[in-house]
């Protein structure tokens, strides 16, 4: 008991030299928890941006197979009319079973091969025309990159690389399907998949190229539906079990979009957080070793009183472990807080997102405060042979 009085009479009675110890506890326990902080977040952000990125369920007619949609230059007829048999009615149902909340993109698509004139090089390509939703698309595949602008009018398409050189054409210069004329918006950059060999066109204009072509009596048709679905494994599962129930002329499939949600990115990005963790725990615990040196310094004069009392060098030791332990703690605390808050801030100002950070993290805090006592305790051990240098007769022959 007299040992904790005397380590709170030395917190409290001498406070300019406990201050600076605070300060040093809590700027390295603030640096600590806003490394891992945003350390998460950014690793949060980067998985849900990864599960984000591609479709991973696919939906098409029974009659077909998915070969279809990747083989390029099939010829229109070839198809079958099975193929366009996918209607609103259909991409409804989708949208109403009881885990639609899990689809973060829809997008219905048409396709279908068509020819393509380039008038100013007198060129006559056979080319796979695919009808999309430009916003739902650009949502779905982000990495597909445009060098010039996506339609904004129903006269306008896009080309992917390859069929841009496979019928000589540049950005700005006309084509013609079936003698219709479409202004060449933009092309996309070349990313070495099936969509480089594409004619994108907005759906609605090409469900009508189409329809005069096959002779469908209903326009609104789609040949084929990709959706992103977020969620576990046995939530896809079960979603698509849900779809074939409502789709009982439709094949559902669970699919990852070519190499855009490889665990490798995953296992990397896991490496590289914990190798941040465990740089910010060491560059923590070196700051703390800091101070306590530093408050050995600037108690020397203690320790000399202490020791003329007749107090053992254990005994001393005891005091201040005490002493910098009920430091450390308010001082992890407060530097748990400081920190989170300045992650909120590099969150804000960087993600644009305040909601990602939550202020309360009990398992962060008990880490804090766990980094804060371990790094005391062992600043104490390696800083303690100080207390056998300011030995009574050392002082007295100093002060002579």
């Amino acid at each position: 008991m007299r040992l904790i009085l005397l380590s709170v009479q030395s917190v409290f009675g001498d406070r300019p030299k406990t201050l600076p110890l605070v300060i040093i506890i809590s700027l390295a326990i603030s640096l600590l928890v806003s490394f891992i902080s945003i350390n998460y977040v950014l690793r949060d952000r980067l998985l849900a941006d990864q599960n984000r990125l591609g479709p991973n369920l696919l939906i098409y007619p029974t009659d077909a197979y998915p070969g279809q949609y990747t083989e390029g230059l099939m010829g229109t007829s070839e198809f079958g009319e099975s193929f366009f048999s996918l209607t609103e009615t259909d991409l409804k149902a989708i949208k109403k079973i009881p885990l639609s909340d899990n689809f973060n993109v829809i997008s219905p698509k048409v396709m279908g091969q068509v020819q393509a004139q380039n008038k100013k090089n007198i060129l006559t390509k056979n080319i796979l025309l695919i009808g999309v939703d430009f916003e739902a698309e650009s949502d779905l595949k982000p990495w597909l990159k445009v060098k010039g602008f996506l339609p904004e009018k129903a006269n306008e398409v896009v080309l992917g690389n390859e069929a841009a050189q496979k019928l000589e054409a540049e950005k700005g210069d006309i084509i013609y399907l079936y003698d219709k004329p479409f202004l060449i918006s933009g092309i996309f950059r070349e990313i070495g998949t099936e969509e480089d060999h594409y004619l994108f066109l907005d759906i609605k204009q090409a469900q009508k190229v189409l329809a005069e072509q096959i002779t469908l009596t209903d326009p609104n048709f789609y040949s084929y539906i990709e959706i992103n679905a977020s969620g576990s494994d046995f939530d896809l599962e079960k979603i698509i079990e849900q779809l074939e129930g409502r789709l009982s002329q439709m094949k559902v499939v669970l699919y990852q979009p070519i190499s855009f949600r490889s665990s490798r990115i995953e296992d990397q990005f896991s490496r590289f957080s914990n190798t941040i963790i465990f740089l910010a725990v060491i560059l923590a615990l070196f700051i703390i070793f800091t101070g306590i040196r530093s408050y050995f310094i600037l108690k020397k004069d203690e320790i000399f009183y202490l020791r003329s009392l007749g107090f053992r060098r254990f005994k001393i030791l005891q005091i201040f472990f005490l002493t910098v332990e009920m430091i450390s703690i308010p001082a992890a605390l407060g530097g748990y807080l400081i920190g989170m808050l300045l992650s909120l801030s590099v969150t804000v100002i960087v993600l644009k997102r305040a909601e990602i950070i939550k202020i309360w993290d009990p398992t962060l805090l008990l880490i804090a405060v766990l980094v804060a006592v371990l790094g005391t305790f062992i600043g104490m051990l390696l800083n303690s042979y100080r207390l056998k240098e300011k030995d009574l007769l050392y002082e007295l022959k100093r002060n002579v």
